[in-house]
């Protein structure tokens, strides 16, 4: 099963923390597609995760949005990954995550079992990190790279998202084309992607599963500078329509944007 992980990032560094999880995975077959907005580091990233032998097929940033009058960026990020993606299984991964080295083999079994129209939520521990004990830099955020994996003291208590979470989910790209990837309308603020993917999955028959026993492990960022696909006004008052993405996944060619 070829599984397509889509990281999102905006922000310095984490490319370490992706690269020491993504190098000793038990499921090799796989395609790394990065959605960066930090354009200047993309050439720098790229020789150092084929460096790493991590089979990267794409650094880019977002496409243009399908509705570029709302003031967010964060669903137009996963949709761009999802057309550049190949795989079978299109897994959302956010930056400064690590994953143990069963993590994409336990996405694998799981859509195996559940079938290709179950999407599937999994975990992790989080670790509160502030700014100042980081440093600035394209491809670390850490006085010295992420090597191993990280001791279990300090990081919280298990996060679970309550019915899903995004950060860490996969879909399997069957289920992807009954969506037609994720509703760029729901680009309206911080907070309000989650519901709007969960009913639409319902409304095509499809499931969703929470793997708890799949646990990564996720840095706290939110310290550490503003958000490219956060930043903007508040949206005036007003009714959100919902709307069709300006794209057809069903007619697309897929690896391009």
């Amino acid at each position: 099963m070829m599984l397509s992980v889509v990281y999102l990032t905006y922000r310095p560094g984490g490319y370490d923390m992706l690269a020491d999880g993504l190098k000793d995975q038990t499921h090799t077959d796989y395609e790394l597609i990065c959605i960066d907005e930090v354009t200047e580091r993309h050439d720098i990233v790229v020789k150092y995760l084929e460096g790493k032998d991590i089979p990267v097929s794409h650094v880019s940033p977002s496409k243009p949005k399908c509705f570029p009058e709302l003031p967010f960026n964060l669903i137009n990020a996963y949709n761009t990954g999802v057309l550049l993606s190949t795989g079978d299984v299109v897994i959302l991964l956010n930056d400064y995550t690590w994953l143990p080295p069963d993590s994409l083999e336990r996405i694998a079994n799981r859509v195996d079992e559940l079938g290709d129209m179950t999407a599937i939520s999994n975990a992790a521990y989080y670790f509160s990190c502030e700014k100042g004990e980081c440093v600035d830099h394209p491809i670390s955020v850490w006085e010295k790279h992420w090597v191993g994996c990280p001791p279990k003291d300090g990081w919280g208590e298990l996060w679970v998202g309550n019915p899903f979470e995004l950060f860490y989910a996969a879909f399997p790209y069957t289920l992807l084309l009954e969506t037609n990837g994720f509703s760029e309308c729901y680009d309206y603020h911080m907070g309000n992607q989650i519901v709007p993917v969960v009913n639409k999955v319902r409304e095509v028959n499809g499931k969703l599963y929470n793997d708890v026993e799949n646990i990564a492990y996720h840095a706290g960022h939110r310290e550490w500078g503003g958000s490219l696909w956060h930043q903007a006004k508040k949206p005036g008052q007003g009714v959100l329509i919902q709307r069709e993405n300006c794209f057809n996944l069903k007619t697309h060619r897929r690896g391009c944007i």
